[in-house]
């Protein structure tokens, strides 16, 4: 069960234990629900995104118009993509997702 726990902790937190750590059932189970919960989560659209009446974006659009917020849209999926992959213990699908949306948004808007 030990080697089982500390295989998990390397996949959580994304580094080699140089010492083996001894963990109680209740702490890798713990950190095993929230390496589950984190995995599981919106990385390009969370819930805290949409706790106002309208989500940022669409505040964005209303205040600085549709061209402006197209160019930002365009910016951001730009730097998304020439970031992704940098980013140490994330996978570079997570920036790829958000470049996406960012695009997606882009065309939605365009129509």
């Amino acid at each position: 069960m030990l080697r089982e726990q500390q295989i998990e902790l390397i996949l959580f937190t994304g580094m080699e234990l140089v010492e083996p750590v001894k963990l109680t059932d209740e702490d890798a189970e713990s950190i095993l629900d929230e390496f589950l919960h984190y995995s599981e989560t919106d990385h390009t659209n969370p819930t805290h995104y949409k706790s106002n009446s309208m989500e940022v974006w669409e505040m964005m659009l209303r205040i600085w118009g549709k061209e402006k917020f197209i160019a930002f849209c365009e910016m951001n999926a730009f730097k998304y993509r020439m970031r992704a992959g940098l980013k140490q213990d994330q996978p570079i699908e997570r920036d790829l997702d958000k470049a996406k949306w960012y695009e997606a948004k882009v065309k939605e808007i365009s129509l």
